[in-house]
């Protein structure tokens, strides 16, 4: 659910028409905080492929609010993936753009990939969330325009971005946050692990076996994982060095036991030519 609100000032247009993402329904606009009916439009030239609305607005320089509540389907947040979407362009300059984005907690979210600024992220609490949620039925004015009745869990994630004219550019401002939640999380340290193991292995490959092309190509594998899973969904560093330094011990104590086990070559003796040493008599039959 998207509460958009719009200050706007407009001398010349009847309506402020608003293109949403794919799939979005409108439950609610208000105009200076008088309800009003939007009217779904005939998509234009734009890219995003969401319905177009029309707001009928008023005339005024020192501007007024626009408020805009519209829901969005989102894919449902499982055990390993991808969770975003991207905000409304409107067919008037937007000077500048804030918005919250609020997530479920209890789950493990990487890098936001986004074409605006992060302005933060942080935990906050269901009274937080309770009172923004109640701020979306708020006009500009703070009057109460209609109440979302709507579940709040018991704590939750809050991203912030921000954008100078954002809806100016080819490309809708937009976020994907990648996560893992549950046994997802418990696969991504799985993951991680492997792609360790699989660096180590493939040096042992190319220094022991001297097959190069076999232990690089392993190791650039493992590389790579170790890359999606920590660029990309957010793992932390801490695991990969733990284990490292566990098979660096571990490799350093077996060729230091190979050693201690490997025969000791008599100083007496010469192995190549089976001469006897100086202080060793020669063997007569």
């Amino acid at each position: 659910v998207t509460s958009a609100r719009f200050m706007v000032r407009n001398s010349r247009q009847q309506f402020l028409r608003v293109n949403l993402p794919e799939g979005s329904k409108v439950w609610s606009a208000y105009v200076d905080g008088k309800a009003e009916k939007p009217a779904l439009a005939e998509n234009g030239k734009e890219k995003n492929s969401g319905p177009n609305v029309l707001i009928k607005i008023i005339n005024s320089s020192s501007g007024f609010p626009v408020n805009l509540v519209y829901q969005t389907p989102v894919s449902k947040i499982g055990k390993l993936g991808t969770v975003g979407t991207t905000l409304p362009r409107p067919d008037m300059v937007v000077t500048e753009t804030l918005w919250d984005v609020y997530l479920p907690d209890e789950i493990s979210y990487g890098k936001p990939d986004t074409n605006m600024k992060q302005a933060g992220g942080s935990r906050v609490s269901r009274r937080a969330i309770e009172d923004e949620v109640s701020q979306m039925a708020k006009t500009g004015a703070g009057q109460v325009i209609a109440p979302l009745r709507l579940s709040v869990p018991a704590s939750g994630i809050r991203y912030s971005f921000e954008k100078m004219y954002a809806n100016q550019s080819d490309e809708d401002a937009y976020f994907k946050l990648p996560y893992t939640s549950g046994v997802g999380k418990i696969s991504a340290y799985a993951l991680l692990m492997l792609g360790t193991i699989l660096i180590w292995f493939g040096g042992a490959v190319a220094v022991v076996k001297k097959n190069i092309s076999v232990g690089a190509g392993t190791a650039l594998g493992g590389t790579g994982l170790l890359a999606l899973m920590i660029g990309y969904f957010g793992m932390s560093w801490t695991s990969p060095i733990i284990l490292s330094i566990a098979i660096a011990v571990s490799a350093l104590g077996y060729f230091a036991q190979q050693r201690r086990k490997s025969p000791l070559i008599s100083e007496e003796t010469d192995v190549r030519s089976g001469a006897p040493g100086p202080d060793q008599e020669p063997v007569r039959e």
